[in-house]
């Protein structure tokens, strides 16, 4: 089975809270649920080489996965990131200052990612606007070229009609 093929169809069990998976939604078990899934790859498939990709919140689960350096990640993909909570609801991706308050901070782990990133994000994205992409593009130590796709909104961005979102990933 390929890595779409997974993804578009066991995407709601391995999402917290969803479907068959158990437990309630918090920055901790987020990143819990993450680790696990990744313990059990490097368990079961002890000769490949691993891509994170996260999507939206799991952007937040990937980052701060990646950024603890884990053993066989050859790349990073965030597909519509954001910098932070708080950064997102306040519309200031580009805040330098934190707040106690301010959760999943994407933007203060970034950079501590030591493999390639790649950003992809959807122009047209109402829920969480291309500059948190942008931002984090430029915190990455290791980014490549982003991905910004001026159709695209935070859904389609991974639909057939942006066939490329899946060609880029792959590369």
């Amino acid at each position: 089975m390929s890595s779409v093929t997974f993804l578009e169809k066991y995407d709601e069990i391995l999402h917290f809270s969803y479907g068959l998976s158990t437990g309630k939604p918090s920055e901790k078990n987020i990143y819990a649920d993450i680790r696990s899934v990744y313990d059990f790859v490097i368990q079961t498939r002890r000769d490949k080489k691993i891509v994170l990709l996260g999507y939206s919140l799991g952007t937040a689960a990937v980052t701060d996965l990646a950024a603890s350096d884990p053993a066989r990640v050859v790349g990073v993909v965030l597909v519509a990131p954001f910098t932070s909570g708080i950064r997102l609801f306040s519309n200031q991706p580009t805040r330098n200052e934190s707040s106690k308050l301010d959760r999943f901070l994407i933007f203060e782990k970034v950079h501590r990612i030591k493999v390639p990133v790649l950003v992809c994000h959807g122009y047209r994205d109402d829920a969480i606007p291309v500059e948190h992409g942008l931002e984090i593009q430029r915190r990455s130590k290791r980014a490549v070229p982003p991905l910004i796709l001026p159709e695209a909104d935070h859904v389609s961005i991974f639909n057939g009609k942006f066939l490329h979102t899946y060609v880029r990933i792959r590369e």
